[in-house]
């Protein structure tokens, strides 16, 4: 090491260290003094503050990572204070080295206490423009044409041939996978090239790689709306049923259990509509892809789909279940399993289990407002994705399915990654409360008193009991 290196390695030990020292200096004073609010001039006999607020500061964002965030104080009296926040017990301290100043603000003086969004963007991944593993393609029937696929990031761009996707045989461009038991696959067309009207891109379930093969597709045209088909037999016509104007960009779904295959369209990729169920007989082992047909010989179409996935069973990436309490708290998580006396979540998160008798609605797509308010004020039961309400008591969730018992239909099961957009359990009860902490993950406890400790909020949650809620998992902290 060269001595510039070491003097500077031994400087900064010193600096360390004596901003350690004015650290606990600082902290004995203003426990002691009890600071509201202080603003310190950058000169004269303080300027030895403005010295204290840079090493305080500096400390609150470097000792450790989550220790203190960037952050905005608003006081009951309407005063704002920005800078590093760090909640401590009784008190939020606020450290602002570019004004010198240093608050200590009592918790009975706080209003509202807001995290801006620290995050550090990820870097880019790398750019593969192969298949995933365990992907192909490849041209059906009598194209003149050789079809390619590229790929990046989920992104499947691909050129493809081909009549059609119809009659008794198929001629199209064909990217797959090998599967065997139960399946599902979603996508979102962006964009079909007009080639022809009647251009078709979509999901394909399929038997084998033989023209005639048995098959089931929910497919967007270019110009001639969406369709779901199938056929059910080899070397006989496909049989289907259009969509109405449903085009390009729109997200679909393709599920097989069994041989019951189920199709599902959405704007957003965030709440479905069932639009078929078609019950056919197909080999336990069987292909599942993208199709492409460009309706006219010897042109290619380039249709891009993105966000493909596939597996034997996906999950809504973007919308996460909704919990709401009697309380008028909310719970953001996925329910794994329900019973009548308490609801477990998936991935084990913060808040482990809920009491079923205080939750009050559960959301599984996101509501529109006549729906929220439906919600508020019917019965007990499921609401799925057709507008049906079926009454019933909850009985349960496991298998990703929901249970309710009902005078009608006795015990009935729902999918409820498909079929339930929500359930009531009961109607919310209480007041509002004072108290509301809204966290990262989207999830809203109310309570009606809080409690600062050592970098977390403390409350008493009627449905929940105890919640300690560390300072890095808050976005915003509300008084009413």
């Amino acid at each position: 090491m060269s001595l510039d290196g070491k003097r500077k390695r031994e400087t900064g030990n010193v600096m360390r260290e004596m901003g350690q020292r004015i650290y606990s200096r600082l902290t004995f004073h203003a426990s002691r003094l009890r600071l509201s609010i202080g603003t310190f001039p950058p000169s004269g006999e303080h300027s030895a503050v403005r010295f204290l607020a840079v090493i305080f500061s500096l400390l609150l964002c470097s000792a450790a990572p989550l220790w203190a965030r960037l952050g905005v104080v608003r006081t009951v009296g309407g005063d704002v204070v920005r800078g590093h926040v760090r909640i401590m017990p009784d008190r939020i301290m606020v450290v602002n080295a570019e004004l010198s100043s240093i608050h200590a603000i009592d918790a009975s003086n706080v209003a509202r206490l807001s995290f801006p969004n620290n995050a550090v963007a990820p870097l880019p991944a790398v750019v593969d423009e192969a298949l995933p593993a365990g992907w192909r393609e490849t041209g059906l029937g009598r194209g003149r044409l050789t079809g390619t696929t590229r790929h990046e990031r989920g992104t499947f761009t691909v050129r493809g041939a081909g009549s059609n996707i119809d009659g008794e045989a198929d001629s199209f461009h064909y990217v797959y996978k090998a599967v065997r038991g139960d399946s599902e696959i979603v996508a979102e067309v962006t964009s079909i090239q007009y080639t022809h009207p009647n251009a078709k891109a979509g999901l394909m379930m399929r038997e084998n790689l033989g023209d005639y093969s048995r098959n089931v597709m929910i497919a967007l045209t270019a110009m001639s709306g969406g369709a779901v088909q199938f056929r059910a037999h080899e070397r006989f016509g496909t049989e289907g049923a259009g969509l109405g104007a449903v085009f390009a960009p729109h997200w679909l779904k393709l599920k097989r259990r069994g041989n019951e295959f189920s199709a599902f369209v959405s704007a957003n990729g965030r709440a479905w509509s069932l639009v078929a169920r078609i019950s056919l007989e197909m080999n336990e082992s069987f292909y599942v892809g993208l199709a492409v047909a460009s309706a006219q010989e010897g042109v290619l179409n380039w249709t891009t789909f993105t966000r493909v996935r596939e597996a034997p069973k996906l999950v809504n990436e973007d919308f996460t279940p909704q919990v709401d309490l009697v309380s008028g708290s909310t719970v953001i998580g996925r329910p794994e399993r329900a019973d009548e006396n308490e609801i477990s979540f998936q991935g084990a998160p913060k808040l482990v289990r809920v009491p079923t008798g205080r939750v009050a609605r559960i959301a599984f797509q996101p509501l529109s407002s006549d729906l929220a308010w439906k919600t508020r004020v019917s019965r007990p039961g499921v609401w799925v994705s057709n507008g049906d309400f079926f009454d019933g008591e909850f009985r349960g969730i496991a298998r990703r399915e929901l249970t309710i018992s009902s005078v009608l239909y006795g015990l009935r099961t729902f999918d409820i990654d498909d079929e339930v957009v929500a359930v009531v359990l009961q109607p919310r009860k209480g007041p509002r409360l004072e108290y509301e902490i809204e966290m990262i993950d989207g999830s809203v406890l109310r309570a009606p008193a809080i409690a600062l400790g050592d970098g977390e909020i403390k409350l008493r949650e009627s449905a929940l009991g105890e919640v300690r809620v560390p300072a890095f998992e808050i976005v915003e902290f509300r008084r009413w």
